[in-house]
């Protein structure tokens, strides 16, 4: 079996994802902490190939990435690789990503998806989400959850994010 490096992996999946102009996303995994000579993996590989995607990929509006985890100090990297649409988890500073953001990045997500959206009660989950949307102050924000949304979560739970859009507006 061949065995390929981590620059190896991430060059083939560019290469693919490019020549079919499909979506692309970049897992975690726990890349964006190792650390090659001194070095950190984002700074070598991860954020190269990231610009490298986007000049291949003109023809997308939108340079959409999710980041799991407390990923807030990787906005500004993010954002000079030409991702304009970050999508954070609920560990993140909210307040400090969005500020981090500039103008020129969309921020999404932030509602907690296991704790508030799944085991809150509805009037929890509005509180978080008029919290959320009262920080992004005018930013271009897209409200989600910070991840994934589980599958039992409650649908009146989800319906309180719309209603917190509607009457912030």
């Amino acid at each position: 079996m061949e065995t390929m490096t981590p620059k190896e992996r991430i060059d083939a999946v560019i290469k693919h994802q490019a020549v079919d102009r499909t979506p692309f996303t970049v897992v975690d995994g726990g890349a964006w902490i190792a650390k090659t000579e001194g070095v950190t993996y984002r700074e070598l590989w991860v954020i190269p190939s990231l610009k490298k995607l986007k000049e291949k990929l003109p023809f997308y509006k939108y340079f959409y990435a999710h980041v799991c985890g407390a990923s807030g100090n990787r906005v500004a990297a993010l954002r000079e690789c030409g991702v304009n649409v970050f999508s954070v988890d609920y560990l993140v500073d909210f307040d400090k990503a969005v500020e981090a953001a500039g103008e020129k990045m969309v921020m999404m997500g932030n509602i907690n998806p296991a704790g508030t959206l799944l085991t809150g009660t509805p009037s929890e989950v509005y509180k978080e989400a008029c919290e959320r949307i009262k920080i992004a102050n005018g930013h271009s924000h897209i409200l989600a959850p910070g991840c994934d949304l589980g599958a039992d979560t409650p649908l009146e739970n989800v319906k309180m994010l719309s209603k917190a859009c509607k009457d912030m507006a």
